[in-house]
């Protein structure tokens, strides 16, 4: 039983965090502090959302300032109980305390929920008649913006299944939709979508309670429960996955009423949210970037330049699609035993995001071997191909 005790912490660690919010996943994944279930933004949000007067915001804000410094106080008791928990088992080994420490996140996470739900309550009483009828829609598009960033809790990532359409809308395609025909024709669509996704995302909520259920039953016994939990694995996956295909579908609805760059736009945001691993631009992008800005490249070298830009992006779009279609499965066979193996993620996803390495690393040497020496002092450093040789310690010679 001594060699699965490193596990130990591991195991109670996955069980706690598939079940919990934002907040709490960063108490046990050792980010503490690093979100709260209401934040400030939130409250910015409300006010926007429904026209507060200059009191009402310094009000809700008041308001929001008392239950922060409550959260804060339950984070921090959290935090010691955390410390003293890993302490005690260092000294006795005996891996039964991490059920302690299990039991203290859920009634942390209880705990938050309540003071956020008292929280809006006590704002619901400073509110006019009309800014009351406007309520259960601010509550809809607020249930949206809290829950679907906690879908990925545990490392159990599903892609796609923390992206919020209505909120890639807003940030970067209302503004750039001139044509008042395709805007009409938006809206109720993205109606229908707020919907179906508060629908969906309050049956992840029950699974998730369900899965807390489980979890605390299991406790420490979880070599005798191998089946069980991938079991539990499988339903929050199963409940994630419903999450993204209607992400999935009302993407591509979307998208056939936009035309154009704004279609492009929409598209793109969509992947780099749903898949930042592949999508999210790096030092080949950047690179392309820096060399067409230059002003002192030659007629040649520019035609050079969209040249390789052009074959790169035709290759980098093929790799990106299969790379994002080998993780998405991945990610919905993931199982207990491979995890416990360290195998995250399928061998196909390594040899893709090699691929795209690689493409990359060659695209870049192509792109230096097309302008000047100085003009490659414009691009940023290739990275090395080896993580130990970026990092190198400075002597101070």
């Amino acid at each position: 039983m001594k060699r699965f005790r490193p596990l130990a912490a591991f195991v109670i660690a996955l069980l706690a965090t598939l079940t919990l919010n934002t907040a709490a996943h960063a108490q046990m994944m050792g980010g503490l502090g690093r979100s709260d279930p209401v934040s400030t933004a939130d409250i910015q949000d409300m006010s926007e959302f429904l026209s507060f007067t200059d009191d009402q915001r310094a009000t809700a804000l008041d308001m929001h300032t008392a239950y922060l410094s409550t959260f804060e106080e339950n984070r921090d008791t959290l935090y010691q109980a955390i410390n003293a928990i890993q302490e005690e088992f260092q000294q006795t080994q005996d891996m039964s305390i991490f059920e302690e420490m299990q039991k203290m996140v859920v009634e942390f996470e209880k705990t938050s929920k309540g003071a956020a739900d008292r929280l809006f309550e006590d704002i619901q009483l400073i509110l006019t008649e009309e800014q009351l009828e406007n309520w259960p829609a601010f509550e809809l598009r607020s249930f949206r913006k809290r829950t679907l960033p906690t879908v990925s809790n545990g490392g159990m990532n599903i892609s796609g299944a923390t992206t919020d359409l209505i909120d890639i809308y807003e940030q970067h395609i209302e503004s750039d939709v001139e044509d008042d025909d395709v805007r009409e024709s938006l809206l109720p669509l993205l109606a229908s979508y707020e919907r179906e996704m508060d629908a969906v995302l309050h049956e992840y909520v029950e699974v998730r309670n369900e899965v807390t259920e489980d979890s605390l039953e299991i406790g420490m016994d979880w070599m005798a429960n191998m089946d069980k939990i991938d079991e539990i694995i499988k339903t929050y996956i199963g409940a994630a996955v419903k999450i993204r295909d209607i992400n999935d579908r009302y993407t591509g609805r979307i998208a056939s009423i936009l035309s154009g760059d704004t279609r492009k736009s929409w598209e793109n945001e969509f992947n780099v949210s749903a898949s930042p691993s592949v999508y999210t631009d790096n030092y080949i992008d950047q690179s392309f970037n820096a060399a067409r800005e230059l002003t002192s490249l030659t007629e040649e070298q520019r035609e050079r330049v969209e040249e390789l830009r052009r074959r790169y992006l035709a290759s980098e779009s093929s790799v990106n699609a299969k790379w994002a279609a080998a993780l998405r499965e991945s990610e919905e066979n993931l199982s207990f035993s491979a995890m416990m193996q360290g195998q995250m993620q399928s061998p196909e996803v390594g040899e893709l995001r090699k691929e795209r390495g690689d493409l990359d690393a060659r695209t870049y040497d192509e792109l230096a071997a097309v302008l000047t020496e100085e003009q490659r002092e414009a691009l940023p450093a290739k990275p090395a191909a080896n993580w130990r040789d970026r990092f190198q310690f400075n002597t101070g010679g």
